[in-house]
């Protein structure tokens, strides 16, 4: 019998009850995967340390970035340290330290997990032991790929061919 593998194996080291995770989804603009796989870095800060109302850190906590890939799997980017807290609302409201220790992981391990809570940022002690680790993927992340002939949906009026329109003499 083969034992699953989840995200704690791979960074047991953390303190997890200083730990928070941040689910990034799709925010009805912008698909956070996509942007991901354009410039990391604007996912790895802005996606993970932006406040609407609550803080979602304090100082010195670790924060984890994931990233909807689709469906229950998510991609792992960054994990930070929280080094200053900037006191702004409907923005990006912190700092952080990138933990380089596990920079070998950033946009190579994909999770399996079934997000079934409101709130994007939760403690790490919660959900952690349930963070499945599917694949890790031989480099970066830098796009979908893929998914097979039987997974694409394309809308006839989206993407009609573009001679549509075109009158053609059948002979």
């Amino acid at each position: 019998m083969k034992n699953k593998i989840y995200l704690t194996d791979l960074i047991g080291g953390l303190n997890v009850n200083n730990t928070k995770i941040k689910f990034n989804l799709n925010n009805g603009h912008d698909d956070p995967i996509d942007l991901y796989a354009n410039n990391p870095q604007l996912v790895n800060h802005q996606w993970l340390f932006w406040r609407t109302k609550t803080r979602n850190f304090r100082v010195g906590q670790t924060a984890i970035c994931l990233v909807r890939m689709s469906g229950k799997f998510w991609l792992l980017t960054t994990i930070k340290k929280v080094t200053h807290e900037l006191d702004v609302k409907n923005g990006i409201n912190y700092e952080g330290q990138e933990l380089e220790e596990y920079s070998g992981l950033y946009g190579r391990v994909v999770i399996k997990y079934h997000k079934s809570f409101k709130s994007s940022t939760v403690n790490a002690s919660t959900v952690l032991d349930a963070l499945e680790v599917v694949q890790i993927l031989p480099s970066t992340f830098e796009g979908k790929d893929f998914p097979g002939y039987d997974k694409v949906r394309l809308s006839y009026n989206r993407h009609s061919p573009p001679y549509s329109g075109i009158n053609f003499l059948v002979r």
